[in-house]
C-alpha cells in the first residue's frame, strides 16, 4: 500500500546521473546497509497527480516509494512512521502545501530528524516562503518541476543520489494507509468558546499551576492571567473528545504517560481534525517521541514542570519567566486563526478591488504585459560598509545600563489570526543559545542607536519555530550572525543562515570565538561581508580607528540598510496561481496608468533612494537630531552617533521627492539637512 502507481509513466533514465561520476548509485553506498533507499514523497491532496509521476519515476529507478498526503495515512503514528521509514523525504513544493498545517507540520518533522530533503518547485512562478521555504530551499535540494520533462526527471534523481550519499539506511517498516492514498484532509472544524486543558493524573498539579498561573507584572500595570478566558478542565481518567471539540485552545499536559496512552492519542487527534489551537506544555523531564513528537513538531513548547520552573525570571529578564510566555501565547491563540481558504480569498478581494479602480481609469483592457523586473543588485563589499575615515579626531564611547523596562522587546512577528504581520525589521539576531547574554547585550546596543531589532525572545518567537524564523528572515533588512562553534553545529541556526543565504540577504558578522575554523560555505560568506570581532561588552567600546566597535556595526549595518532601500520592488511569490495572476495584472495595469498620466511607475526618494507609490509614502528613516562635530570632536549625528552625514536616518518618516540641501545651523558647528 502507498505505492503511488501512475497510470501515466514518464521514461526517465538516469542518465545524468551516470554522467556525473562523482555520484554513488544510491544501493552502493559504501560502508553502510545495502539495499533499496525508502523515498516518502509528502504533498497536498491537490498535487496527487504530481506526486504519482515522481512516485513512478523514481520507483522506476530502483528506489522503495511511500506516498503522503495532508489526509492520508491520517493517524499521528502512521505519519510518524512513514518519517522514521524514509532515507530521503521529497517535497512536492506547492502554495496549497505551504497553508496546510499537515504538511508543514510534517515538514518540520522531517527536519527535526536530519532527513535529507529534496524539494520539487511544482507551481509555475512559485518560491515558497515561511517553514516550508526554508526547508525546501535552504535545508533541501530544491528543483522546478513544474513540467514532467526529461532534464528536471534527471535533476530529481541526481539531487536523490547526492543526498542519499552516505546516508544509512532506515530499518523502519514501511508504513500502512487507513485511508485512500492521496486523500485530502476531512477536517471538521467547530467554532470554540473556552480554553481546554487536558492530562493524567501524573500531570495535574501542573495543570492546576497552568489555570492558575499569572504572568509578571510591568511598571505598574497589571500581570497578564488566564482569567480573561473561560476555562474547562479534562477527566484525567474519563474521555474528553466532547470537551475538546467545544474549545477554542487545546492545552495538553505532556508527560510520559500521555506519550503511551491511547486515550490521550485520541484527544491529541481530535483537537486536530477539529482545528483547535493546540499549545502543548511539558508537564515532566522527558523527551516526545513516536506520534507524540510529530504532533509537536516544529511547536513552541513550554515546560512548566513546577512552579519553580514556571516562575523563575529568565536570566536578566526580571519582568519575562516561562509562565509569562505561555500565558501570552494562550491569549494570542484565542483570538484565534484564519484558515487558508480565508487567507487565499480576502487576498484575492483585496487585488481584485484594486484592479478595478485603476480599470476605470485605462483607456484599453487588459493592458500590454510588463518587461521583466528589474533585478537586485549585489550588496556592497567589505570595504564599502565602514564609513571611511576622513577625519583623526576622538569619538569617545558612552555605555548604557538598560533594563528590560526601558527598552521596547522584539515585535511579534505574527498578528493575532496568525497571519505574518507586514513590517520591516532593520536587524535580524541569529546565534545559539549559549551566547544569549552577549547577543542580548547588542540588542540593547542596537536599540538604543534606534535600530529596529528581531530577538527570538520576549514574544518574539511564536507558535511555529521555524516558521518565526524564516518569518524573521523574509522580514528583516539585513542578518547579524554570531559565529561559534555551536552555531556551526546546530541545525536550527545552520538553517538560519542558509536560508538569508538563499533569499539574498545582507549579512553582517560577528565572529565570538577566536581562531574558529569555519565551515566552508559560512568562510564563503564570511570573505564577502564585513565581520567584527566581539565576544562581551568590553569589546562594545574598544577602538578601530578612534572609532569604538559597536559604532562601527552600526554604521555598516545602516549603510547596507541605504543599499537594501533602493532595490527594486518585487511581487510575492509565496501565492496561489491566481494571486499571483492578479499580482501581475495589477502590476501591469499600474504602469498602463503611469505612462497615460506620464509620469514614473514610481518615485525616488531624495532621502533614502527607495522607489515609493504615492499613495504609500512610508518606509523612509529621518535623523531626529542634528549633525555635530568635525573640527574637536568627530563628526557624529547627535540622534544616533552615525558619521556618514547622508547615511540612512534613525527615525521613521515618509518618503520625500523634494531636492535637500545640507545647511549649518545658527550654533556653528551642527549641520543638517533643509528639508529633513
Amino acid at each position: 500500500m502507498g505505492s503511488g502507481s501512475s497510470k501515466k509513466k514518464s521514461k526517465a533514465t538516469i542518465s545524468t546521473v551516470k554522467a556525473a561520476q562523482a555520484f554513488k548509485h544510491p544501493d552502493k553506498t559504501s560502508g553502510k546497509k545495502k539495499g533499496k533507499a525508502n523515498v516518502l514523497i509528502s504533498f497536498h491532496s491537490k498535487n496527487y497527480q504530481k506526486a504519482q509521476e515522481a512516485g513512478s519515476i523514481i520507483r522506476d529507478n530502483g528506489y522503495n516509494v511511500f506516498l503522503i498526503s495532508e489526509g492520508s495515512p491520517f493517524a499521528l503514528g502512521l505519519r510518524e512512521q512513514s518519517v522514521q521509514w524514509c532515507d530521503v523525504f521529497v517535497i512536492i513544493a506547492t502554495f496549497n502545501y505551504q497553508r496546510s498545517h499537515y504538511c508543514v507540520e510534517l515538514a518540520n518533522y522531517a527536519k527535526d530528524k536530519k532527513k535529507p530533503v529534496v524539494s520539487l518547485l511544482a507551481q509555475p512562478n512559485y518560491s515558497p516562503s515561511g517553514s516550508v521555504g526554508a526547508i525546501s530551499l535552504a535545508w533541501g535540494k530544491p528543483i522546478h518541476h513544474v513540467q514532467n520533462s526529461q532534464e528536471s526527471n534527471d535533476q530529481l534523481l541526481v539531487a536523490l543520489t547526492e543526498k542519499l550519499t552516505g546516508v544509512e539506511r532506515s530499518t523502519v517498516s514501511m508504513p500502512t494507509l487507513d485511508t485512500v492514498e492521496g486523500s485530502g484532509l476531512k477536517t471538521e472544524k467547530t467554532q470554540g468558546s473556552y480554553v481546554c486543558i487536558v492530562y493524567l493524573e501524573e500531570g495535574v498539579e501542573v495543570a492546576k499551576m497552568v489555570k492558575s498561573g499569572h504572568g509578571v507584572s510591568n511598571m505598574g500595570a497589571a500581570a497578564n492571567t488566564l482569567n480573561q478566558v473561560p476555562i474547562k478542565m479534562g477527566d484525567p481518567k474519563g474521555s474528553n473528545i466532547e470537551l475538546i471539540k467545544g474549545c477554542k485552545v487545546f492545552i495538553p499536559i505532556l508527560t510520559s504517560g500521555y506519550q503511551d496512552s491511547s486515550k490521550c492519542r485520541e484527544e491529541y487527534e481530535c483537537a486536530r481534525k477539529h482545528e483547535k489551537q493546540i499549545i502543548p506544555v511539558k508537564g515532566e523531564k522527558f523527551w516526545p517521541s513516536g506520534w507524540l513528537s510529530l504532533g509537536i513538531a516544529g511547536k513552541l513548547y513550554y515546560e512548566l514542570t513546577d512552579s519553580n520552573q514556571a516562575y523563575t525570571p529568565h536570566k536578566n529578564v526580571p519582568d519575562s519567566t516561562p509562565m509569562n510566555d505561555f500565558i501570552f501565547a494562550v491569549l494570542t491563540a484565542y483570538e484565534g486563526e484564519l484558515s487558508e481558504e480565508e487567507r487565499e480569498k480576502a487576498d484575492i478581494a483585496a487585488l481584485t478591488k484594486k484592479i478595478e479602480e485603476v480599470k476605470g481609469k485605462l483607456d484599453e483592457w487588459p493592458p500590454k504585459p510588463r518587461n521583466q523586473e528589474e533585478q537586485r543588485s549585489t550588496p556592497p563589499p567589505p570595504e564599502k560598509l565602514v564609513t571611511q575615515d576622513t577625519e583623526n579626531l576622538p569619538f569617545n564611547y558612552i555605555k548604557y545600563e538598560v533594563t528590560r523596562m526601558s527598552f521596547n522587546p522584539p515585535k511579534p512577528l505574527f498578528d493575532k489570526h496568525g497571519i505574518p504581520i507586514e513590517q520591516k525589521f532593520d536587524i535580524m539576531l541569529s546565534y545559539q543559545w549559549d551566547i544569549q547574554d552577549f547577543v542580548r547585550n547588542v540588542y540593547m546596543e542596537m536599540d538604543m542607536k534606534t535600530f529596529k531589532t528581531w530577538m527570538d525572545i520576549w514574544g518574539g518567537m511564536q507558535g511555529n519555530i521555524n516558521e518565526a524564523m524564516a518569518t524573521a528572515v523574509e522580514n528583516s533588512t539585513l542578518m547579524i550572525s554570531f559565529l561559534t562553534e555551536k552555531y556551526q553545529k546546530s541545525v536550527n541556526c545552520n538553517l538560519e543562515l542558509m536560508y538569508a543565504k538563499q533569499k539574498q540577504m545582507p549579512i553582517i558578522f560577528i565572529n565570538v570565538e577566536p581562531n574558529l575554523q569555519l565551515k566552508d560555505w559560512i568562510q564563503e560568506l564570511v570573505d564577502k561581508t564585513v565581520v567584527f570581532n566581539m565576544s562581551s561588552i568590553s569589546d562594545f567600546g574598544e577602538m578601530d580607528k578612534g572609532v569604538p566597535k559597536i559604532n562601527r556595526l552600526a554604521e555598516a549595518a545602516r549603510n547596507l540598510m541605504k543599499w537594501s532601500a533602493a532595490q527594486p520592488k518585487k511581487i510575492r511569490t509565496d501565492v496561489s496561481e491566481e494571486v499571483y495572476r492578479l499580482q501581475n495584472l495589477l502590476e501591469d495595469a499600474l504602469i498602463a496608468l503611469a505612462e497615460k498620466e506620464k509620469r514614473k511607475r514610481y518615485e525616488t526618494c531624495t532621502r533614502c533612494g527607495a522607489q515609493f507609490e504615492n499613495e504609500s509614502s512610508a518606509g523612509c528613516k529621518v535623523h531626529g537630531a542634528y549633525y555635530m562635530g568635525g573640527t574637536i570632536l568627530a563628526g557624529r549625528w547627535v540622534c544616533c552617533s552615525q558619521r556618514e552625514k547622508d547615511g540612512m536616518g534613525c527615525e521613521k518618516a515618509n518618503h520625500i521627492t523634494i531636492s535637500r540641501k545640507w545647511t549649518e545651523m545658527s550654533h556653528k558647528g551642527c549641520f543638517q539637512w533643509n528639508p529633513k
